[in-house]
């Protein structure tokens, strides 16, 4: 007697079931021609109830880890392939390369070449500089020279003046002596005539010596005095000596020429 248990005893009789049916489905099936016929022999299967108890849950296993594939060996045309990938990517890198190469190559010569730019630039300001302050320092000694030559010049030219209006001055005292000495003979003392009298005349000259106009400036307090004084000086009338006079001497001291008449110029 067959025992079956465990939970897996209907499925097994299930099993057995199918086969002894396929199994007569061919004996009835197969050709009369080709074999006798057999008689089926009866089969008597005994079966018995089993108890089927609730299939127990399989117990999860640990998840293996994942099996490593082993390494794929690589054929020629691979090796082939990587090997011109890696030319490319290595051609690629160096292009790249030089292409940063040449661009800082570019940045830096553009970098000097501002810097250059910006010295000369420096440097011509400087040179300016220099030369406006060398063309200022030049100007302001040629101004100080300019200013003391100047002072000098007018200096010298003052001195100059001063001894030449000196020496015009003793030149015009001399001829105006001359003059009075030239008109003392042409004055006859009047009676009223005392010593301590002053008279003194402004005379009128052109630059031949000819007297224009005699006039009296300050009177002694005779009118008589006064008088003879002037008809002194037109019987004189001309003082020709006058003519060797520069223009300069003769403007400045005979155009208007003042004399002082005394009474003690006519004691010999």
């Amino acid at each position: 007697m067959l025992k079956l248990s465990n939970g897996y005893g209907l499925p097994v009789v299930l099993a057995l079931l199918l086969h002894l049916v396929a199994g007569s489905a061919l004996l009835v099936a197969w050709p009369a021609s080709e074999s006798p016929k057999l008689k089926p022999m009866p089969t008597h299967v005994k079966a018995s109830l089993v108890e089927l108890k609730p299939k127990a849950k399989p117990v999860k296993k640990a998840a293996k880890p994942p099996k490593k594939k082993p390494p794929v060996k690589k054929t020629r045309v691979d090796k082939k392939a990587e090997q011109k990938r890696k030319e490319i990517a290595l051609k690629k890198k160096r292009e790249e390369d030089a292409r940063k190469k040449t661009e800082a190559e570019r940045k830096a010569r553009k970098k000097r070449e501002a810097e250059r730019v910006a010295r000369e630039k420096r440097e011509a300001e400087l040179l300016r500089q220099q030369e406006l302050q060398q063309q200022q320092e030049r100007e302001e000694r040629e101004a100080r020279e300019q200013e003391l030559a100047s002072l000098l010049e007018s200096e010298t030219a003052f001195e100059q003046e001063q001894q030449q209006s000196a020496t015009d001055f003793e030149l015009a005292m001399g001829y105006a002596d001359l003059i009075r000495q030239q008109v003392i003979p042409h004055w006859s003392r009047p009676p009223s005539a005392r010593n301590g009298m002053v008279a003194v005349l402004q005379i009128s000259l052109v630059p031949t010596g000819e007297v224009v106009d005699v006039n009296v400036v300050k009177g002694s307090g005779d009118k008589g005095f006064d008088e003879s004084t002037v008809r002194a000086v037109r019987r004189a009338g001309r003082f020709p000596e006058l003519q060797q006079l520069e223009p300069r001497v003769f403007e400045k001291y005979f155009r208007k020429l003042r004399i002082e008449f005394k009474p003690e110029d006519l004691i010999r």
